[in-house]
């Protein structure tokens, strides 16, 4: 597996006159550069009309079809969320490593650390939230959701990153209601962290949450029950069925165009699976 793409870097000049009271001058901006798309069902062969199955997909039951395209892909991830979010994790601490290396020590200079949108969202298209079992421990850390949070809050808790802002890519979650027309409500959403050294500072208002509003035609999978083409889900198929699947379904096909925000309007105080998480206003 190959865990790193370069970095794309970019330094630029602050001259804007608002910012005379900044202690930076400059902007290092460092991209970790992975693909969080579906991966292609079928692989194209030597042989001019030929195709195999990706070895990727096989045996996750994660297949679907994208809106804009009529190319089956999967879902990436392994079947134990608790271990493929620690894989994700790792990958991650290992590019912030990677930057680290190649960024400029000049202390006047913030460095900003970008991961692309969708790099935390499992096999399934998207990590369940598990905010009541959370509210009722609050120093408990059993969701999935939490691990991520927290996993990140412990690579940006490092004295060699006071001077740097992480905006680690988005998570896909999904909770279930009972209090929607809707089975299940769909977030998309950016950890924005600020690092610190631990020694001197808690972390307090250093961690932020930014909600994505709109659902794009982009973001989801339709999955192959949905699908009324069973010859191409067949073509991808070692069996017609998959009484185990378990993937999410397209809110945007289904005519949700917005995230909910719901939760973060109950949590906006606190998300109490990751203290001192602040909510900022929803991107577009």
């Amino acid at each position: 597996m190959i865990l790193f793409l370069p970095l794309l870097q970019n330094t630029i000049s602050i001259t804007d006159r608002h910012t005379t009271t900044s202690p930076y001058t400059k902007v290092q901006t460092l991209s970790f550069q992975i693909y969080t798309g579906g991966a292609p069902a079928l692989l194209s062969t030597d042989e001019l009309t030929g195709k195999k199955k990706n070895h990727e997909c096989k045996g996750l039951h994660s297949y679907g079809l994208p809106e804009d395209s009529n190319t089956i892909q999967c879902y990436l991830g392994l079947e134990d969320t608790s271990k493929d979010v620690e894989k994700r994790l790792d990958i991650m601490r290992k590019a912030v490593e990677r930057a680290y290396e190649e960024s400029n020590a000049d202390e006047s200079i913030l460095k900003i650390f970008l991961v692309p949108e969708f790099y935390f969202r499992g096999l399934n298209g998207a990590y369940t939230f598990q905010t009541e079992e959370a509210k009722e421990e609050e120093s408990s850390c059993s969701s999935d959701i939490c691990h991520i949070l927290e996993g990140l809050a412990s690579i940006v808790a490092d004295v060699r990153f006071e001077n740097w802002l992480f905006l680690f890519g988005t998570v896909i979650a999904q909770s279930s209601t009972q209090e929607s027309g809707f089975d299940y409500q769909f977030y998309n959403f950016a950890p924005l962290y600020r690092g610190f050294d631990p020694n001197k500072a808690k972390g307090i208002g250093k961690k932020f949450i930014v909600p994505k509003r709109y659902v794009s035609n982009a973001d989801f999978l339709t999955p192959m029950r949905d699908l009324n083409n069973r010859t191409m889900v067949l073509e991808v198929l070692e069996e017609a069925d998959h009484p185990g699947e378990q993937t999410v379904f397209n809110p945007h096909a289904n005519g949700i165009k917005k995230y909910h925000n719901e939760l973060w309007s109950k949590y906006k105080d606190e998300i109490r699976c990751v203290k001192q998480t602040c909510v900022v206003q929803s991107l577009p």
